[in-house]
């Protein structure tokens, strides 16, 4: 319950950045994952990055088809999960900066 607590203020936070914070920040993170590749340590935290995306995605399936079974939902989840984490996942892999306009775009929506 607490990490849901902080997951969902992590949202707020997001959705409160206006478009040129919310560049900054993924230019942050791509600048991150690019340093992490250059010396070879994107070995290391593959696994508990993995973690954290699997939780992410794991509580937002939670929270989408909490109580619905009436309703399909995976259209929605696969959804999210283009818009998002594929995203966030492409911006950290890539330095692409055609990506960090696309990934702003997402984390506004």
């Amino acid at each position: 319950e607490e990490e849901e607590e902080e997951e969902e203020e992590d949202d707020d936070m997001v959705a409160e950045m206006g478009l040129s914070e919310l560049k900054k920040a993924i230019q942050s993170f791509q600048h991150v994952g690019l340093k992490l590749r250059e010396i070879g340590w994107m070995r290391f935290v593959e696994k508990a990055f993995s973690r954290v995306i699997y939780a992410r995605i794991e509580s937002r399936l939670a929270n989408i088809c909490a109580g619905v079974y009436n309703v399909p939902q995976l259209d929605n989840a696969i959804s999210w999960m283009k818009l998002t984490v594929l995203r966030w996942l492409q911006c950290f892999t890539n330095s692409d900066s055609s990506t960090t306009t696309t990934a702003a775009a997402a984390a506004a929506a």
